[in-house]
């Protein structure tokens, strides 16, 4: 199961014996949908305690019985023939994107720097809940535009408490200037459904084809 990690815990049985980890088990792998990454599976059952975000889950079964093995997985997909990421939200921490889109042209290295940047900017007021990141710079050319971001941060986040220098993340004008970046940002008070429907639009290209975006996964 290359680029997985376990994200859940299982306490042991009353006799002793530890349920089996998932190198000793045969699995089948069952995905769950990748609309954003602060999904949870619960099991009462089992008493699952969460240790990661988790993005899928996995059926182990051993000699024992049967035991539910969630993960995360952090390999984004190939891209497709056309050079873009399949439909849907892939989910990736910092290395995995920086691997994958931010070395492959000085372009490239210098819009990631930007990216890098301005997300630290944003975080810095500790409000910051998620991120998303659509367009050229995810796809296969070797000299994107510009980046497009979505960041979405918490429901009582106020612009004009963050620092000078961070504002300007949160000014259009000024974001295209510094960062050479188109940035949209929400508090989450906007709910799943109307987030869903943005990310939905952004995943639609300007010949109207389907395509992939990445949810940035957050330290």
């Amino acid at each position: 199961m290359r680029g997985l990690v376990a994200g859940w815990s299982v306490p042991k049985r009353r006799s002793g014996r530890a349920a089996a980890t998932p190198a000793e088990t045969n699995t089948q792998t069952i995905k769950l949908s990748t609309t954003g990454f602060n999904t949870h599976i619960r099991n009462p059952q089992t008493r699952l305690r969460p240790t990661y975000r988790a993005l899928g889950w996995a059926i182990a079964k051993t000699e024992t019985g049967v035991w539910p093995i969630c993960y995360r997985e952090l390999v984004l997909p190939k891209l497709t023939e056309a050079g873009e990421l399949p439909p849907g939200v892939h989910v990736a921490d910092w290395q995995e994107f920086q691997s994958r889109f931010g070395g492959s042209s000085s372009r490239r290295m210098w819009l990631s720097g930007r990216l890098r940047e301005l997300l630290e900017l944003a975080a810095g007021s500790g409000k910051l809940r998620r991120v998303f990141i659509w367009g050229s710079f995810v796809t296969a050319k070797p000299a994107p535009r510009d980046l497009d971001i979505l960041l979405i941060m918490d429901e009582d986040f106020e612009v004009e408490h963050s620092a000078a220098a961070a504002q300007g993340v949160f000014d259009s004008a000024r974001a295209k200037l510094l960062f050479e970046s188109d940035v949209f940002w929400a508090r989450a008070s906007i709910g799943p459904e109307i987030l869903d429907l943005w990310l939905d639009t952004y995943q639609t290209s300007r010949s109207f084809r389907k395509r992939g975006i990445v949810g940035l996964e957050l330290p």
